[in-house]
């Protein structure tokens, strides 16, 4: 029995060691990248080796237990990132990490010179691609946003730089004497962040998620173990951070402010463990729960050895 006792140690030693031998680090560079690359370097090296370009890309690449490195290069990832099933995520030797190192992913599109139409008093009018939630953004910087009711027969009144999302259209009052091409403006193309469904042990820090018409970041369905660091999520169409579904998920010295209807949003069977994080309810309230659990607590959470 001893024998046997020692065999299957060894066994699961010998498991654990190969796994974080064979555990990769995958480089990612929206400047210097290439997703012809195998991600395996973070500069480039002829003929194929080298950062790919998009997260995406890393995530085709990755296997259970590797690191993913985004570069942040001060230029934003736009694109809408998904972690779904096994294939995304760790084992019992190591999270799958996604290493943010401040990098921005933004979800915002540039708004066509054309689309604007005037509406009265330096107000201009646009209908976006996507409907529902919405934010506005000039020269990159979230635009002063003003409630309006769609049940109403007129919207708000917008002073200079002011907007409001009103029926479907976003209304945007310029100073006097300009046009909205003059504010490069944007608003929300992608639909969310980032996306987790169907997974387990997974490590993502050091995050900006912005931009996005639905979510910042969406943790939905049987997902585990899985802990989000250092991530803000800002001006986003719906919730900064969504959990719902039989999930599991803790946010350690998170923060988010100026989305649409909630900074973190609870919902169905979703539990979620809060340390140290800050959200700020400016646009929205702080925390909406429509079920689940919450459990908050003022400092972070203090792990072995640091």
């Amino acid at each position: 029995m001893r024998t046997y006792a020692s065999a299957l140690l060894l066994l699961m030693i010998g498991t654990a060691l190969a796994a974080n031998a064979s555990a990769r680090d995958i480089f990612v560079s929206n400047i210097s990248g290439d997703d012809r690359h195998d991600g395996r370097a973070i500069q480039s090296v002829l003929p194929s080796g080298g950062p790919v370009r998009s997260i995406a890309k890393a995530l085709r690449l990755a296997a259970a237990g590797d690191r993913i490195v985004i570069q942040n290069t001060g230029q934003p990832y736009r694109e809408a990132v998904s972690l779904i099933g096994s294939r995304h995520g760790g084992s019992w030797s190591g999270p799958l990490v996604i290493e943010g190192n401040g990098a921005t992913i933004d979800g915002s599109v540039p708004i066509a010179d054309d689309a604007w139409s005037p509406l009265s008093d330096d107000v201009f009018t646009c209908r976006p691609a996507r409907l529902g939630q919405q934010q506005l953004f000039l020269d990159g910087r979230a635009a002063r946003q003003k409630p309006a009711v769609r049940e109403s027969a007129n919207p708000p009144t917008l002073a200079p730089l002011e907007w409001c999302f009103w029926r479907g259209q976003i209304l945007f009052r310029v100073e006097p004497g300009r046009m909205p091409q003059d504010y490069r403006p944007s608003c929300c193309g992608l639909q969310t962040g980032l996306t987790l469904y169907y997974v387990n042990d997974v490590l993502i820090r050091d995050l900006v998620v912005r931009g996005f018409g639905v979510d910042g970041v969406a943790v939905h369905d049987v997902v585990r173990e899985t802990r989000l660091e250092r991530v803000s999520c800002q001006n986003n169409g719906l919730a900064g951070f969504s959990a719902r579904g039989a999930t599991w998920v803790e946010l350690d010295a998170c923060s988010a402010a100026g989305n649409g209807q909630a900074q973190l949003r609870v919902e169905d069977f979703a539990r979620v463990w809060a340390f140290g994080c800050r959200f700020t309810a400016d646009t929205a309230p702080a925390v909406l729960r429509e079920g689940g659990e919450l459990v908050e607590r003022n400092e972070p959470y203090a792990r072995a050895g640091g």
